[in-house]
């Protein structure tokens, strides 16, 4: 009993030791790997809200990323031991969702970044109580909008329509709410689908009346390379989306259009995408796309389930220009 309670004890001891200089061979060289997780992770609990200018623009579904890193320095003295600093300090970019109840500034926002015309803004994401009171606050200051997209569009679905953008600061400091109540702004009557959507373009007006799914689209501002603090927030190209579509049969229209493109004559067309109230009948939201034209599509109709409409057969175009509208306007 005594020899088996001795192996028993040196294993414990062993698989201790064993543990430890595990946890000094990981840790120097993971620093930046658990700096970058902690910058990715998403904050599922609690209830957020924006504010723009210190005022609340609605309600978030969620709110990630808003990290602090650093970059890892060193160097080796005299007596040849290594030594660590950290140094450059940047603060991450939040990644929000939303619905169609935030306010006219926040998408006024979103327009002018896809236009080319917006500054940098102090906006704060705010996190609240069932009470409206605010918990925690961070404050971003010099922030810019680096992508916008909208969610897939499927007939017969019955998800809502959820948006989401990345806001890059300069800074980001956070406090205490301090409970102070927030004000809130009116909610909205109607919500937006998935499945409630419209197309229209010249010379396609039958066959974007058959289409039963527009992929994700999303548009992009890049970061100059090699920049740093305000330069970082100025500048940057714009980069639209493809536009990719589902058509059902017969799709005569776009035949037309695809055989101008294999005959070496491509034309471009006006395209208008509109996101419906639940009634089909008004548009919440809108986005005009100008420039459109083909880049590919198949010949036959697909003959699988999965994530394609049986029967349907898939298009993608580019994107020139591209402007939003919502109808951002409160309930009575």
């Amino acid at each position: 009993m005594k020899t088996k309670s001795f192996i028993l004890v040196a294993v414990a001891v062993f698989a201790a030791l064993l543990g430890g200089f595990m946890y000094v061979a990981l840790s120097g060289g993971g620093d930046e790997r658990r700096a970058g997780a902690l910058a990715a992770q998403s904050y599922a609990t609690g209830n957020y809200l924006l504010e723009i200018g210190g005022k609340n623009v609605g309600a978030l579904k969620s709110v990630s990323g808003c990290g602090v890193t650093a970059e890892l320095v060193g160097a080796v003295g005299s007596s040849k031991i290594q030594t660590k600093q950290a140094a450059n300090v940047r603060y991450g970019p939040c990644e929000i969702t939303f619905g169609h109840s935030m306010d006219s500034p926040f998408f006024a926002w979103i327009n002018d970044t896809l236009k080319g015309n917006a500054g940098p803004k102090n906006v704060a994401i705010v996190a609240v109580d069932a009470n409206q009171k605010a918990t925690t606050r961070l404050e971003l200051t010099g922030a810019v909008i680096r992508s916008f997209a909208l969610p897939k569009l499927e007939a017969g679905s019955k998800d809502p329509v959820e948006f989401t953008v990345t806001i890059d600061p300069q800074t980001i400091q956070k406090s205490a709410g301090g409970g102070a109540a927030v004000p809130s702004i009116s909610p909205k009557a109607k919500s937006l689908l998935a499945s409630n959507y419209r197309l229209d373009a010249p010379g396609l007006t039958n066959d974007l009346k058959k289409v039963p799914s527009v992929e994700s689209w999303s548009f992009e501002v890049s970061q100059p390379a090699g920049t740093q603090g305000v330069a970082r927030q100025l500048g940057g190209n714009l980069v639209l989306g493809n536009l990719s579509l589902a058509v059902s049969e017969p799709g005569s229209e776009f035949d037309a259009w695809l055989d101008s493109l294999t005959k070496g004559n491509p034309s471009e067309k006006n395209v208008t995408l509109e996101l419906l109230d639940p009634t089909l009948k008004d548009a919440l939201m809108s986005v005009s796309f100008s420039g459109v034209g083909l880049l590919s599509g198949q010949l036959l109709p697909a003959a699988d389930t999965g994530s394609k409409a049986v029967g349907s057969r898939e298009f993608t175009m580019y994107v020139q220009g591209a402007s939003i509208n919502f109808n951002a306007s409160p309930a009575a």
